[in-house]
């Protein structure tokens, strides 16, 4: 049910009015020819048993819009006042279609010089395939979009936090409650005001992987070099146990980083050697020397490993290095 009707090129916005001025509003109406955006049909202005103002089909005859909920009015009441009131201007309803002709209607736009965002009210359950699926027709339509989602309907891990699609928990709705979104300490009207002053603010943590490596010399031009056994990120670790196992690690570690990379940070490079003695058959991946591009075999390497647990002269260490375009992070609210 939309909270917006048509006059004309003027919008009436229901979020706008106190309880005396709706009264007038619904005394004189008729005069008014105030049409509904989902499809110009008459509009009449409604007061609903909890309390919500909104806009009703004179006679509903074909138009496709969905019903929805006293909660989900409510709560696109709260969101778009506190844009309006922002400094922004606000449409509720407001549809619009992307780059490859997807229409779209946003529970709540808001749009200042070039800058568009809108606003989704979620409080029934959507797959996430869904949500991103419209999060990418708002990005396809140069809109950006943010998502305020029922808590008691969706969990912290639906959509883990990210830059591209911001969605975020509120409480339960209540008509005529202000609701909280627990991970900023704030409630929703004053989360969306300094929202939209800028104060919201997404904080990238690149993701640091470990290259762990053993001192060693290379058996061809008898150069020290550091022999590349495992890799890590966070809490997980994984490394060489067997001969044909130091392969499979060792191909997975082209995936995170390339061979210039892996030089720079003064290890050996990892290429493939089919049919090199001392590496397993059909496991072809293992070290080159960082100064002469000689293969040293995975039989060698994990013999090297397995003394070096008790050899206190064999070092082994570790290096980071920081993928590019892997990373994580939050969203933070700044106090000013």
């Amino acid at each position: 049910m939309p909270i917006r009707a048509r006059n004309g090129k003027l919008d009436i916005l229901a979020f706008e009015y106190d309880h005396a001025s709706w009264e007038v509003l619904k005394l004189n109406h008729k005069s008014l020819e105030l049409l509904m955006p989902c499809c110009n049909s008459k509009a009449t202005p409604k007061t609903s048993k909890l309390g919500n103002y909104f806009f009703s089909h004179a006679v509903k005859d074909g138009c496709l819009s969905e019903a929805e909920s006293q909660e989900h009015i409510y709560i696109k009441g709260v969101v778009a006042k506190a844009a309006k009131q922002s400094g922004w201007d606000v449409k509720t309803e407001w549809q619009g279609v992307s780059s490859t002709g997807e229409e779209w209607i946003a529970d709540v736009f808001c749009s200042k010089g070039n800058a568009n965002i809108a606003f989704e009210i979620q409080l029934s359950r959507q797959t996430k395939a869904e949500t991103l699926r419209r999060q990418k027709r708002y990005k396809e339509s140069k809109v950006r979009c943010a998502w305020f989602a029922s808590r008691n309907v969706f969990d912290s891990n639906y959509i883990h936090q990210n830059q591209e699609t911001p969605f975020f928990l509120i409480d339960k709705p209540v008509v005529g409650k202000d609701p909280y979104i627990k991970q900023f300490s704030i409630q929703l009207s004053s989360f969306v005001k300094r929202m939209l002053f800028g104060s919201l603010k997404w904080n990238e943590e690149p993701w640091m992987y470990r290259i762990e490596y053993i001192e060693d010399k290379c058996w061809s031009c008898h150069k020290p070099n550091k022999q590349v056994y495992g890799y890590g990120i966070d809490w997980f670790d994984e490394t060489a146990k067997t001969v044909p196992n130091a392969s499979t690690v060792l191909e997975k570690i082209t995936d995170i980083i390339d061979n210039s990379e892996l030089n720079d940070l003064g290890v050996n490079a990892i290429a493939k050697f089919d049919n090199l003695k001392g590496n397993a058959p059909k496991f072809p991946y293992c070290n080159a020397c960082l100064h002469c591009n000689a293969p040293q075999n995975n039989y060698y390497l994990m013999q090297k490993r397995q003394a070096s647990y008790k050899d206190k002269n064999i070092k082994t260490g570790t290096v980071e290095y920081s993928a590019s375009g892997e990373s994580s992070g939050e969203w933070l609210l700044n106090e000013n």
